[in-house]
């Protein structure tokens, strides 16, 4: 994780999500799940808190998604996967109208 406390591509701004983003959420949260103990999920839910605190502004802005996010095929929807991952892994960290499910599902 970069100084922001997430999972950044660049490394000239710790806050900028992308690729990677993803893949630390999901590698935080499905440790934490699988090993079901109550300090792992902790942490994994503190992750996640930080990560959502950084993505909704980020999200919510709509020049920052089209002038950052939206120009690879590739960090919009890890953004939006990671976010999805904590929403499935920790339901009350998201507030929606539908559920949130990701892409990568095991069972």
């Amino acid at each position: 994780r970069e100084s922001a406390g997430v999972w950044s591509d660049d490394d000239d701004d710790p806050t900028l999500l992308g690729s990677l983003t993803y893949d630390g959420v999901f590698m935080v949260t499905r440790s934490a799940v699988d090993l079901g103990d109550a300090a792992s999920l902790r942490r994994a839910r503190a992750s996640c808190v930080t990560f959502l605190d950084i993505a909704v502004p980020q999200l919510s802005n709509k020049t920052r998604v089209f002038q950052t996010y939206a120009t690879t095929s590739h960090d919009l929807p890890n953004v939006l996967a990671a976010v999805a991952q904590c929403g499935v892994t920790f339901p009350s960290l998201l507030r929606t109208t539908r559920p949130w499910s990701c892409c990568a599902r095991y069972v």
